[in-house]
């Protein structure tokens, strides 16, 4: 049972129009089509090998975050990946982002 303190965010897929870069110059490569704070799926023409390791950017407000994360999957749409080891400011920068973008409704394939 949830406290009174924690928040409840409706079900849904977490859609956020982001700039998302990738390596040293950060060029734009991706948009995202579903978010949470242990990875995200990018839609991307780009297919980098299965476990490798890129460096993104997200810009959000002002600021620009960066983590590392590893490719966990390809999808026909783009690519899965997950967080590794991403620090306090870029977990937050992800909350925010949630907390503000609208669910979109998951339906059943």
């Amino acid at each position: 049972m949830a406290s009174g303190t924690e928040r409840r965010r409706p079900p849904g897929r977490r859609v956020a129009t982001l700039f998302v870069g990738m390596g040293d110059a950060s060029v734009p490569f991706a948009c995202t089509r579903d978010l949470s704070l242990s990875g995200l799926l990018l839609e991307t023409a780009v297919r980098p090998p299965l476990r490798s390791q890129l460096e993104i950017s997200l810009a959000w407000g002002d600021d620009v975050f960066s983590c590392h994360a590893a490719v966990v999957r390809h999808t026909p749409q783009g690519i899965a990946l997950a967080f590794s080891d991403p620090d306090a400011y870029f977990l937050q920068a992800l909350q925010e982002i949630m907390d503000t973008a609208p669910p979109v409704p998951v339906t059943p394939r």
